[in-house]
């Protein structure tokens, strides 16, 4: 069972904050994605994810994604599952996804 501290180390904008910072506010899609790890966090600890968040990532990203991004599957799939609301459709953010990432959490 993975507490609130283990978690923490795999997010990049919320790190535990009651709200979001000023700084996490100006980034590009910062405070979306403080708002995604928060609600990943929160979710993970009170074993409410969606059991259907990983295999709808690995269908609609299987091939797409390198195998090593650094990041739990769960949190990625989280994330997937949340920017497809505002998509034209899950098969085309799919294939922006690798870059999504790469441009918000590599760097």
């Amino acid at each position: 069972m993975a507490t609130k501290a283990q978690l923490l180390v795999f997010t990049k904008y919320y790190k535990g904050e009651d709200e979001c910072p000023e700084h996490i506010r100006r980034m590009p899609y910062g405070r979306t994605l403080w708002q995604i790890e928060e609600d990943w966090v929160t979710e993970t600890l009170n074993h409410t994810i969606c059991s259907d968040v990983i295999p709808e990532y690995i269908a609609y990203t299987h091939g797409k994604m390198p195998p090593q991004t650094g990041l739990p599957i769960s949190l990625l799939a989280y994330i997937f599952r949340r920017m497809g609301k505002w998509a034209y459709s899950m098969s085309d953010l799919a294939d922006k996804f690798p870059d999504f990432i790469k441009t918000h959490y590599w760097n």
